[in-house]
C-alpha cells in the first residue's frame, strides 16, 4: 500500500503545475543629461559683399527649357561659352534688337555676359519688358588663308590630284 501511495505522490507531483519561474527585470538606468552654462557669444559682424543686382521683376530671371549653349555673341555661329542643361534658372540683363537672343549673366566668359537664344527660355512677361543689350562690335573676320599643318620636301617631281586616286585630274 505504501507503494501505491508512495506511486500516486509521484504522479500528482510530476503533473502539478510548475512554480512560476522568477524573472528578473532590469531597472531603468538613470537619465542623466548634460545642461551646458550659458555663454555669451558675440555675433558675427555683418560684411557688405559686391554682388549683381537682384531680381528686379519676374522677366529678370529665366529657366531653361532645354540644354543650350551660353555664346559670347547673339549668333548661333558664334564662340561657345559654356553649356546650361535643362531647368537651370539664369539672370537676364537684356536682349537684342530681334528678340531672338536674351543677354545672361555668364561667369564663365572674360565680361561676365553671354547670350542664349529666346526659344530655349521659359519666363513669365515679355520680351520687350527687358532693355536693348549693348552688343559689342564683331572681331575682324579671320584670315581665310589656311595654316600648313606640316612641310615636307620632295626629291623628285610628283603630280598632286583633286582626289585619292590617279583617276582624279592632276
Amino acid at each position: 500500500m505504501h507503494k501505491r501511495l508512495f506511486l500516486l505522490m509521484f504522479f500528482l507531483a510530476a503533473c502539478a503545475p510548475a512554480a512560476p519561474a522568477a524573472t528578473a527585470t532590469a531597472s531603468p538606468l538613470p537619465f542623466v543629461t548634460a545642461t551646458l552654462p550659458v555663454t555669451n557669444t558675440p555675433a558675427a559682424p555683418l560684411v557688405e559683399t559686391a554682388s549683381l543686382a537682384a531680381p528686379q521683376s519676374a522677366t529678370d530671371t529665366a529657366l531653361t527649357a532645354v540644354q543650350v549653349n551660353v555664346r559670347a555673341a547673339p549668333a548661333a555661329d558664334a564662340a561657345a561659352i559654356s553649356l546650361l542643361p535643362a531647368g537651370v534658372q539664369v539672370q537676364l540683363t537684356g536682349r537684342d534688337s530681334t528678340g531672338t537672343w536674351i543677354q545672361i549673366i555668364a561667369p564663365e566668359s572674360a565680361n561676365g555676359l553671354g547670350w542664349v537664344t529666346a526659344v530655349a527660355l521659359t519666363f513669365s512677361g515679355s520680351l520687350e519688358a527687358l532693355p536693348l543689350a549693348v552688343e559689342a562690335a564683331p572681331a575682324a573676320a579671320p584670315s581665310l588663308s589656311p595654316t600648313p599643318a606640316f612641310r615636307a620636301a620632295t626629291s623628285s617631281q610628283i603630280n598632286v590630284r583633286s582626289g585619292p586616286a590617279s583617276s582624279f585630274e592632276s
